[in-house]
């Protein structure tokens, strides 16, 4: 492991890492997030520890995080106040997103597919739906309304639709999504015989089928 994190930080030349998230189904692939805008895919199993590079963001990266079904997709947020979704194998965005403001964290949920959440330094919260919308947020909500804090994190439980959110000196904010917020939306028409994990696969398929052209 020592050996490399060396050839890691040679590979990035004086650049800092900023974040980190290992690919579900293969830990062995991760994501590291780079304070120059970089996002790099590599392999702790290669011995050449090969990259790709996606030049990612005009800022430093905050968050990186592989989909939670569709592991072929990942999301990234900066502080040049956007949110990419990228897949894998391409070097340019399927989604770009303004937060309007730096943006701390960013996280897919953990029950569609579809849905993540941002939080800026500001701590105002967008949920968005690819699956519902892509233009607009189904919900941005300030989570600080008299002391100003700034976030730093962002987690979604595993299991219930609850939110963490961490801020500077300590602060951290626990969030229940609403009902609305939390259904799964799919086309009954074609989607009905599907198990919950196919119908998640499928809306993805579908995003990258509209956006990729």
């Amino acid at each position: 492991m020592r050996d490399y994190t060396f050839q890691l930080n040679l590979s990035v030349g004086k650049s800092t890492g900023t974040c980190i998230d290992f690919r579900p189904d293969n830990e062995s692939e991760l994501l590291v997030g780079i304070d120059t805008g970089l996002v790099i895919q590599c392999s702790v199993s290669c011995s050449s520890h090969t990259f790709i590079r996606y030049p990612a963001h005009s800022a430093p990266v905050r968050d990186v995080g592989w989909n939670k079904y569709y592991y072929k997709i990942f999301i990234s947020c900066s502080v040049d106040w956007s949110v990419k979704v990228w897949l894998q194998d391409n070097t340019t965005p399927l989604i770009t997103l303004d937060m309007g403001g730096s943006v701390a964290a960013a996280s897919w949920s953990a029950f569609s597919s579809s849905v993540f959440v941002a939080v800026t330094d500001e701590g105002r919260i967008y949920v968005y739906d690819l699956h519902v919308r892509q233009s607009r947020p189904l919900c941005v909500q300030s989570v600080m309304q008299k002391r100003r804090v700034v976030m730093t994190s962002l987690s979604f439980n595993t299991y219930h639709p609850i939110i963490l959110i961490g801020g500077e000196k300590g602060h951290l904010i626990s969030l229940k999504l609403s009902p609305n917020l939390r259904q799964v939306n799919k086309d009954p028409r074609d989607m009905e015989e599907m198990t919950h994990k196919e119908v998640e696969v499928c809306k993805m398929e579908r995003l990258i089928a509209v956006n990729k052209g």
